[in-house]
């Protein structure tokens, strides 16, 4: 058997190697960062929650408590040093995003007895995947997620660290090492639900990594080092929000026992067709190429002269990284909103990669080829939601510039009560896609039909942050009430007279209800 390169190696002097080494996957990873986020940098668009993050500081206590994301006053911190800047955000966000996915590289270097793996390849598939464009909408989720991600391989570097140097390492160095690592998985869970499962594909990763085919207790040992891992973090977040009680909302709602199973495995089976083709909210094929890979491989080794646990083992491993694809669905019994799927981001860059490494020959060559169109297809996505969230922003602008420009005509007084009735639809062009929240205005964003008023909070907040004009939203159903009635004969936007100071309180038409 290879000896093991850590337990002769510093750590630190075997990561300086292993970037000199490695160059070329360090160049690859930037310019495809630049490429597909390169343009959040520098972005102003005020989209959903930003409007929270201008005028009300980094969180509301909504969404810092009763979701259970208390952790994100930490990663807006060190995302912003202090109030809000768009810029200082998107760069700091864009830099911690980019470092996690390098750091992730060296841990699959690390958990590897091969040496050269495709590390490129997890990195185009992972930064040009076009669903997250869905998360770094929310520029102050764009700096949770980075900052997690960020935390997470951390956590996995020092968790592998362990496991490589079980036999070097005393008691008190593992648990040591176990807890500090432990306490940065922790720390994401803080941020957002998702990372949950993320944590799980990013085990189930590793552990196909660290498969011995010889030895059976290493793999049981690898397993259950794994899985205390997870148990020990995620309880320790639930713990918290139960002694501090928080996380109270019913943000995560599952289907189980409300849908019939039925229609449950239905929606997770055409969740499951769409990633493997590329349809609806996916692009490309790298999940199916990777899935047939697979398979190969995992029937060659159920010919080999392994014993037959650990053959069990190695399909349990590799059925347990296609599960984490799917995780989210599996919890909540449906298909969850786009933003929430990251664990399918990570777990199908990685079984690409994997996958791709273990062929050789001219196979290699063509699935190569075919992993590198696959990119294509998801850059070219998520570029198009990218430019489709400009155009709406633009567009967006102009619409609250004149409505704007109508309230000064009207009169109002600074903070006056604005009820916003109906709701805008950005009229994208042809080379634009939507893809919710890409696509939606603030002048739509909760808009529901049988709520005439639905959409004006959001409506109300937008003005404020683009324009530094001040109002207050509705406070009471009596004033709500008598906007809508009012604004029943009142003409809708463009249409002059949209806008209206009845009695101190403006009306904002912009659609008919």
């Amino acid at each position: 058997m290879q000896e093991d390169r850590t337990a002769q190696i510093p750590l630190k002097t075997d990561f300086l190697n292993f970037w000199r080494e490695n160059i070329g996957t360090v160049i690859i990873t930037v310019l495809s960062s630049l490429i597909c986020l390169g343009s959040r940098i520098f972005s102003l668009n005020i989209g959903t929650d930003t409007e929270i993050a201008i005028y009300h500081g980094p969180v509301n206590e909504w969404d810092m408590y009763a979701t259970g994301r208390f952790g994100q006053k930490l990663s807006y911190f060190l995302t912003n040093f202090g109030k809000f800047n768009p810029y200082v955000n998107g760069l700091l966000s864009f830099i911690f995003f980019t470092g996690a996915v390098l750091l992730w590289a060296y841990v699959f270097h690390l958990a590897s007895e091969k040496k050269g793996r495709a590390y490129f390849l997890f990195a185009l598939i992972f930064i040009t995947h076009p669903l997250w464009p869905t998360q770094f909408y929310f520029v102050i989720q764009q700096s949770r997620m980075s900052v997690g991600l960020l935390f997470q391989a951390l956590s996995f570097l020092l968790l592998v660290y362990i496991v490589k140097n079980w036999e070097s390492l005393g008691r008190a160095q593992k648990i040591i090492l176990f807890l500090i690592s432990a306490a940065l998985a922790y720390f994401p869970h803080s941020l957002y639900q998702a990372f949950a499962p993320f944590q799980l594909s990013e085990a189930a990763a590793l552990l196909l990594l660290l498969y011995d085919e010889k030895s059976h207790s290493k793999n049981i040992r690898h397993i259950g080092v794994f899985a205390a891992h997870f148990l020990l973090s995620f309880l320790a977040y639930e713990a918290t929000l139960k002694i501090m009680g928080w996380g109270t909302d019913d943000y995560l709602a599952t289907n189980w026992g409300v849908v019939p199973v039925s229609t449950i495995l239905f929606d997770v089976a055409r969740d499951v067709k769409h990633i493997l083709f590329g349809q609806e909210f996916y692009a490309g094929w790298a999940v199916l190429i990777s899935v047939i890979i697979m398979a190969a491989l995992v029937l060659r080794r159920l010919f080999s002269k392994s014993g037959a646990a650990l053959k069990l083992e190695y399909i349990i491993i590799v059925a347990g990284n296609y599960l984490c694809l799917i995780a989210l669905d599996i919890v909540e019994g449906g298909i969850p909103v786009d933003r929430a799927r990251v664990s399918m981001i990570f777990g199908s860059a990685f079984l690409a990669m994997y996958a791709y490494d273990e062929l050789k020959g001219a196979i290699k060559v063509i699935a190569l080829f075919a992993f590198l169109i696959s990119v294509i297809f998801q850059a070219s996505r998520t570029e198009k939601l990218y430019y489709s969230d400009d155009v709406c922003a633009a567009q967006q602008f102009l619409v609250g510039n004149d409505i704007v420009r109508n309230i000064d005509k009207a009169g109002a007084e600074w903070n006056a009560t604005a009820v916003v009735l109906g709701a805008w639809y950005a009229p994208l062009n042809e080379a634009c896609i939507t893809q919710p929240p890409i696509g939606w205005s603030n002048f739509s964003f909760t808009y529901n039909d049988s709520s005439p008023a639905s959409a004006s909070r959001r409506s109300v907040e937008y003005i404020d942050a683009a324009f530094g004009k001040h109002y207050n939203g509705w406070s009471s159903e009596e004033e709500q009430a008598v906007a809508i009635e009012a604004g029943r004969n009142m003409p809708a936007y463009p249409n002059e007279g949209y806008v209206k100071n009845i009695d101190g309180m403006l009306v904002i038409k912009l659609s008919e209800y």
